[in-house]
């Protein structure tokens, strides 16, 4: 938003493209693109026999070709399946290096450190500028600006959960976060969810999967009560049934959505953010649990496209929330149901973390050594 904001301030024209939103082929060519861009703007199908819509495509890749005062601002483009293919990279930054408007990428770190060789490889060297710029991990001083922010801004907590966020305000001024949250990163996502455990229990030492699963376990209370941080749903989830029963119940239906959203390339997992609700549906039926999507809508899970057909795409509501439940699927699947084929797989980093600690936390050191002795 800042970009976004500075851009227009300096006369340029920014284009937002969440690059989660595009199908799997919106990146291949400047057609594709074109056509997908179109479809953001005009929140319309964009059919490509369509006369009408092809005019609309040839001025569209008109102006990307004679307008160095566009910006496109790309961003995830580590969400996008196709885009870690390199294959895929190829074609899009074949296309693209020569466009007039100036393309803007983001993605996340781990990602871009993963990737460097194939990306910079990808990019070429004719494009004349390849500046970065990487946000860097919040201080221990702006972590207790927004702690101190969080607690002018929330005046109805109770007084022993000022007094643990005052606690955890502490830690950090002590310079001690690594000790109880090691090498989570000082990143405001993360940060929420360190608060919001907090607020529910006493300051421990957590890894990065268990802070996810906490942050999902109070989240699903939260809406038992009909009370979002940030949402406010039309209904809520039903009060008779047990809400540690009820958590266990969306956890699975979660997990099972994620056995539909990976392929597998070369013996690696390649995660593919989107699920069409039908077979949400599905899920939710196997579970006698029918009721939850406008509870899961626009929080965990989020619309990815138009209607296809009359069945709504939808996603996670952020890619990390894609790979702990994967990852908290097929560890139960390792540990409890012996199906020992996922050692065979390699996986990005980032899952496999969760994978790992999953794992770890779960007490099955010998299965977490195989998969260890796999990456390696």
């Amino acid at each position: 938003m800042q970009l976004y904001s500075k851009l227009l301030i300096r006369n340029y024209t920014p284009i937002y493209i969440p690059a989660a939103s595009f199908t799997s082929n919106g990146f291949y060519t400047s057609a594709n693109f074109c056509r997908e861009v179109l479809k953001l703007i005009s929140s319309q199908t964009i059919e490509n026999f369509s006369k009408y819509n092809s005019f609309k495509n040839r001025v569209l890749k008109h102006i990307l070709d004679t307008s160095p005062d566009l910006v496109l601002l790309i961003d995830g483009l580590d969400e996008h399946e196709a885009m870690k293919k390199d294959i895929n990279l190829k074609h899009f930054f074949n296309w693209i290096r020569d466009v007039k408007a100036i393309p803007v990428f983001s993605m996340r770190k781990e990602f871009w450190e993963e990737r460097y060789g194939n990306i910079t490889m990808a990019v070429g060297a004719t494009r004349k500028v390849q500046d970065k710029i990487i946000l860097s991990e919040w201080t221990n001083k702006d972590i207790t600006a927004y702690i101190d922010l969080y607690l002018n801004h929330n005046k109805k907590l109770k007084k022993s959960q000022i007094n643990r966020i005052k606690s955890l305000s502490e830690i950090v001024i002590r310079d001690e976060y690594k000790i109880y949250y090691g090498d989570i990163p000082k990143r405001p996502l993360f940060l929420e969810m360190i608060i919001s455990d907090v607020i529910n229990d006493e300051i421990k030492n957590r890894n990065l999967s268990e802070l996810y699963e906490i942050y999902f376990k109070n989240k699903i209370y939260r809406d038992r009560a009909g009370s979002f941080d940030t949402f406010s749903p039309q209904r809520t989830l039903p009060f008779e049934m047990d809400v540690y029963k009820l958590c266990g119940i969306i956890f699975k239906i979660l997990e099972k959505c994620t056995s539909k959203m990976y392929i597998v390339e070369n013996q690696k997992i390649i995660l593919k953010n989107e699920i069409s609700s039908s077979d949400l549906d599905e899920f939710m039926k196997e579970s006698n649990f029918t009721d939850i999507l406008d509870i899961l809508l626009h929080s965990v899970l989020v619309t990815s496209k138009e209607r296809n057909n009359d069945d709504l795409q939808l996603r996670f509501a952020h890619f990390s929330f894609l790979e702990f439940f994967f990852a908290h699927r097929i560890s139960k699947e390792v540990c409890f149901e012996g199906q020992k084929h996922w050692l065979d797989y390699y996986y990005e980093e980032s899952t496999f973390k969760f994978i790992e600690e999953i794992i770890s936390n779960g007490g099955n050191n010998y299965v977490n050594d195989s998969f260890i002795q796999k990456k390696q």
